[in-house]
């Protein structure tokens, strides 16, 4: 018969983050469960939520349309369906299993190379949605044309080639310059702020200036050279996995003479483009303090964000500062000007929040200094947030559909929108105004009459009941344009050699808010004059946003989704105990399109000893309310130079109420013993509380964790267990309080850092741990509160405790000495290599008088998890 036993030493791979080692958990809470429904086209999976089919005959018109440019771009067919993994809106998107970090709404998507897998929100805006999907399926086509080939294969541990020939190609698919795209690439120019040749050898992640600038580089090779050099270049690249000799091979040039190239035509054209416009930079203009998000009339205090919470500051008084909201690890704060509003008294400040997979309006009130958050409907996104009337007015999207609301007391009434697909309201004393942008114009709803300009809307704000200022995108200028609403004209304003991002009025004049040096800043300047009069005119309806799509919900056959595992990955690791023992370690990881299913199968063996053979079979379900863990594991250990064995067949349903906090109840059945002496079965049943406002973060800046446990364990009679375990992290620091109270003496299913309680039996167990994490590389491009460790930390700690069988009769000393029950300290080093390799050395010594001369016990792993 087999010998069954506990835990594996083992285990970091990109794959099981969140397996092992712990009792907290990174709650993927979502806001209701998903059902999935799968469509087939010609080249694609689609996966949708139920009840959101809506979106389908667009997503299968990009997608289709993205293959089709692509293959164009690449020559290469791909043989299986790509499978474009669809979430309704940014909430559900943030909530997905197949990263483990929360998704903030301003991430736009990803794809990746295991599976052909696209996985996108959809936040409300066709234009960007189609831009994405175009993007993220050209990277599919790169990891084929690179990745895929038989060399790719051989060489893929060396080969590295650098990131911006895939952004450059992904920004090339996505479409034409424009803004944002071409103000920072632009601005980067003008202020000497382009990367370095060096940069754009890092195969890694980018900035956002780093991929216009690879769609800048992309475009000088399409536009200076002859198209088909570019066809050749992908052919050598795909064959030789060299950029460098695939530039020499095609183009004759290696990259850092193609760098100063295009360095000297992207300056050139910079330059010619700043020429033509004046500066709105003048002896009248005035410049607000940096970072300013609100000026406001009067202009006797301004908002802004410091260290991501919102403040209110007094102009030209440097000592006030009054902080607004400061949100938690697990809220957004958008700190769009759309999403924030100051009440006409000046009484109240509304913003927008995002929270537990859900928006919520955040009122701050001036008076009494207190906050009130009101949750928002279900809505996709969050397109404008005003006050009229010193009433809170809200422009949403649900789905393609524009939907209105106004606060009303403590919840939001809704309101009816005649405009379905509505990015701007603008209320005027008498009327509602509403744009939308389709196709590049604008259409501006105006009672019964529509009109169009060329240009896509950024912004709009009333002037006087009888106008309204728009701020418009064409192509790779922001213009600010005036409608009459007397004659229904429009007219320009200059177009200026700075981007105007946002505008806003004040008692003294129009405040622009422009990117220049890398930031935005709040600019004050008169009312410019009118220019020349905007062609545009009345029509008689606006175009609808699905006119130009050949697909119908009708044409899709839908079945439901099997989420069928695959080959995820190897696991690996070695530990050393009681100074002597070693066992090696290694298993397979299996995982779903979804990342929804896990399955993880592990073994080890005892190098020296009896030569025991472990093994693990672990399998998780995800992705919904309730979620699941399945465990059978045989392990043997070693407890002061014997052998023990402590194995089990258990299950967990944990069913979370957020990201912080979950219950789980959990049972199954423990073999435990010495071997051959007695090993006894203890079936146990009980029931947690979690609460983790680290949110499973390695590195968090502040948090806590609390796994409160309460449970039975039955046989020849049944006793109770219980378990409290808290930590308080304020880092650098942790610290740890540990207690348990277990008829299992040797139970250590939850991993302790640094002491080693598992050498010492008893049923009681009481320990404190203090605990150092640093970072050994400080600098680290675009480090901003990681959601794992940096790629290489220390971690120092040290710890005490007490074991007893009987808390009331404990002696704590004997001639001087800690007398039995046993008190122990301990205290060790992790190192932290990347994401993939943890070394952990931990000593513990036992205190009391008969084991003091007794040399410490050491424990070494490579690879064991840790919190």
């Amino acid at each position: 018969m087999l010998k069954k036993g506990l835990i594996f030493i083992l285990l970091l791979s990109i794959f099981t983050p969140l397996l092992f080692g712990t009792s907290f958990f990174k709650n993927k809470y979502y806001p209701e469960n998903i059902k999935w429904i799968e469509v087939k086209t010609e080249h694609f999976r689609i996966l949708y939520m139920q009840g959101h089919e809506y979106l389908l005959p667009l997503t299968a018109q990009f997608s289709e349309d993205a293959y089709d440019f692509n293959n164009d771009i690449f020559t290469h067919e791909i043989d299986n369906p790509i499978y474009l993994i669809l979430y309704p809106s940014p909430q559900m998107f943030s909530q997905t299993q197949l990263v483990p970090a929360i998704l903030p709404p301003n991430v736009g998507g990803f794809a990746t190379f295991k599976k052909d897998r696209v996985v996108i929100p959809f936040n409300g805006d066709v234009t960007y949605f189609r831009e994405l999907i175009y993007h993220e399926v050209s990277h599919i086509f790169q990891y084929h044309a690179f990745l895929k080939n038989p060399l790719a294969g051989l060489l893929a541990e060396k080969m590295s080639l650098p990131t911006w020939i895939f952004e450059g190609l992904s920004e090339h698919a996505a479409g034409d310059w424009k803004n944002p795209k071409w103000m920072v690439l632009k601005d980067a120019v003008l202020y000497g702020r382009i990367h370095d040749p060096a940069y754009f050898e890092k195969a890694g992640t980018i900035d956002y200036l780093g991929y216009q600038e690879a769609h800048s580089l992309v475009s000088y090779l399409y536009t200076h050279y002859p198209e088909y050099q570019m066809d050749d270049f992908l052919k050598e690249l795909n064959m030789r996995l060299d950029i460098e000799e695939a530039l020499k091979t095609v183009y004759g040039l290696d990259f850092p003479t193609l760098y100063h190239r295009w360095r000297e035509a992207l300056n050139s054209e910079v330059q010619a483009w700043a020429s033509q416009r004046p500066t709105l930079f003048s002896q009248e203009t005035r410049l607000f303090p940096q970072g300013a998000l609100f000026v406001f009339p009067g202009e006797h205090f301004y908002i802004t964000a410091e260290n991501g919470s919102l403040v209110r500051r007094i102009i030209d008084d440097d000592e006030y500062r009054e902080i607004l909201y400061t949100p938690s690890p697990f809220t957004l704060l958008l700190t769009d000007r759309s999403a924030m509003s100051l009440s006409q008294d000046r009484g109240k400040f509304a913003f927008v929040f995002y929270k537990n997979s859900r928006y919520h309006t955040g009122i701050y009130d001036f008076f009494t200094r207190t906050v009130t958050s009101v949750p928002l409907p279900d809505v996709t996104d969050v397109k404008r947030i005003f006050y009229h009337n010193n009433r809170l007015h809200l422009l949403t999207k649900e789905g393609m559909k524009a939907a209105g609301f106004i606060l009303q007391g403590k919840r939001f009434q809704r309101v009816n929108i005649p405009v379905d697909q509505a990015d701007a309201w603008v209320k005027m004393e008498a009327d509602d105004i509403f744009f939308n942008t389709v196709g590049g114009q604008t259409y501006l709803h105006d009672g019964n009459r529509i009109f169009s300009v060329d240009g896509a809307l950024l912004s709009a704000a009333p002037f006087s009941e009888d106008s309204i200022f728009l701020l418009l995108t064409r192509g790779k200028d922001n213009i600010l344009c005036h409608y009459n609403r007397k004659d229904h004209s429009f007219q320009n304003f200059t177009a200026t050699r700075e981007t105007v991002l946002d505008f806003g009025f004040t008692d003294h004049g129009l405040v622009h808010y422009i990117y220049a040096d890398g930031r935005i800043i709040p600019a004050l300047t008169p009312l410019p004059q009118l220019g020349a009069r905007e062609e545009g005119g009345q029509v008689y309806s606006a175009p609808d946003l699905t006119d130009a799509v050949y697909y119908d919900t009708s044409d899709f056959e839908p079945e439901n989704f099997v989420d069928t595992l695959t080959l995820g990955g190897l696991l690996y690791g070695v530990d050393i105990t009681e100074n002597k023992y070693v066992r090696l370690s290694t298993g397979m990881a299996m995982d779903s399109i979804l990342n929804e299913n896990q399955l993880f199968f592990v073994m080890g063996y005892h190098v020296n000893g009896s030569g025991e053979l472990d093994f693990g079979l672990y399998y998780r379900r995800s992705g919904n309310r309730p979620s699941y863990l399945a465990t059978l594991e045989k392990s043997t250990v070693h407890r002061n130079s014997e052998e023990y064995n402590l194995s089990q067949l258990s299950g967990q349903v944990l069913w979370p109420f957020s990201l912080t906090e979950s219950m789980m109840f959990q049972g199954g059945v423990r073999l435990e013993g010495f071997l051959g002496k007695g090993e006894k079965t203890r079936p146990y049943a009980g029931l947690a509380y979690i609460r983790d406002t680290a949110y499973g973060r390695l590195y968090p800046d502040y948090g806590i964790r609390a796994f409160l446990y309460g449970g039975l364990t039955f046989g020849s009679e049944t006793k109770t267990e219980l378990q409290a375990d808290v930590r308080f992290y304020f880092m650098p620091f942790m610290l740890r309080l540990f207690y348990q109270d277990s008829p299992s003496s040797y139970r250590d299913d939850n991993y302790l850092r640094g002491y080693r309680e598992t050498y010492f039996p008893a049923r009681y167990k009481l320990m404190a741990n203090m605990e150092v994490r640093s970072p050994m590389i400080w600098i680290l491009p675009g480090w901003r509160k990681p959601f794992q460790l940096p790629p290489l930390s220390l971690f120092l700690f040290g710890d005490m405790g007490l074991f007893t069988d009987d808390l009331s009769k404990v002696t704590w000393t004997e001639e001087r000495h800690l007398a039995d029950p046993l008190a122990s300290f301990g205290y060790g080093v992790t190192l932290h290599l990347g994401q993939n390799m943890n070394i952990d050395m931990t000593f513990s010594h036992k205190t009391d008088l008969k084991e003091a001369e007794k040399r410490p016990v050491l424990e070494f792993s490579i690879n064991k998890l840790f919190y």
